[in-house]
């Protein structure tokens, strides 16, 4: 959010659900997700309450007052310079579609981070969001970042549903971090969408997909059929395939006839 360390995210989203904290309470919630002692712990709670993120009635924890206003002034400007461009107004009509390019994976997952949030904008919380990935790639790379996507797609929409293409050690995995997020997830290999390079977004009408260069697929298949036990796992040759430099494409598009047609095949696996 506004620090380096993601244990303040944990912090402040812990805190934005439950006033009734104390410290040692809300040291109990957070070390159940990242680990830390106690007197380490007070530390930061200390640096909170210096600069006033936040404060401490009659022993428990609150967000500061001034620090909510400051951050919804912030938000407010952010989505005036950011949300209300026209480069993420996505308005199209049915049938029409618009392609965007990067030169690395790292890039598109910008560009994807945006179209998916312009088309969340586009709808209410009766929406909800179906998505299919050939593997859990965004989560095994950037597995802080991705759940705080993923949970803020859900606090925006009705619910959340992902299938993954396929059942490997590091699927299972990276579908485990994602299902204490408050969505849905199942791994199969029993789909009938592509099984490598490929994920497809669909809210409402607007679906977002893109398929991968085969350079990128063939370095990914690589990593997910030979690593057998999640402890061997690194995140940096994942990182380094992200960062690889190709033409990558993503299109988001409207047609409501192939919208309805992808999230029922997507529910299949939710019954």
């Amino acid at each position: 959010m506004f620090f380096s360390k993601p244990i303040y995210d944990k912090i402040f989203f812990e805190l934005a659900e439950n006033q009734n904290y104390t410290i040692q309470t809300l040291h109990k919630a957070i070390a159940k997700k990242e680990k830390i002692s106690l007197p380490n712990f007070y530390k930061i709670i200390d640096t909170l309450l210096e600069n006033q993120i936040l404060s401490k009635e009659q022993g428990k924890l609150k967000l500061h007052t001034a620090w909510i206003l400051s951050l919804i002034e912030l938000t407010n400007k952010v989505r005036q310079t950011y949300l209300e461009t026209n480069d993420l107004k996505i308005d199209l009509k049915e049938w029409e579609q618009k392609i965007f390019y990067a030169s690395s994976l790292i890039d598109l997952d910008n560009v994807r981070a945006d179209l998916l949030s312009a088309m969340a904008l586009k709808y209410t919380e009766n929406e909800s969001l179906y998505m299919y990935n050939a593997h859990l790639y965004h989560i095994l790379w950037i597995p802080e970042t991705e759940t705080t996507n993923v949970k803020n797609m859900k606090q925006q929409l009705k619910k959340v549903y992902l299938l993954a293409g396929n059942e490997s050690i590091m699927d299972q995995h990276a579908a485990n971090i994602l299902r204490v997020q408050w969505i849905e997830v199942i791994c199969s290999n029993k789909t009938k969408f592509l099984k490598e390079g490929y994920f497809i977004n669909i809210i409402g009408d607007y679906i977002l997909e893109s398929v991968f260069p085969t350079i990128i697929n063939q370095y990914f298949k690589v990593l997910f059929d030979t690593i057998e036990n999640i402890q061997d796992f690194k995140p940096e040759p994942f990182q380094n395939i992200f960062k690889m430099k190709t033409e990558c494409k993503i299109t988001i598009r409207r047609n409501r006839k192939d919208a309805e047609m992808f999230k029922k095949e997507i529910m299949k696996y939710f019954k």
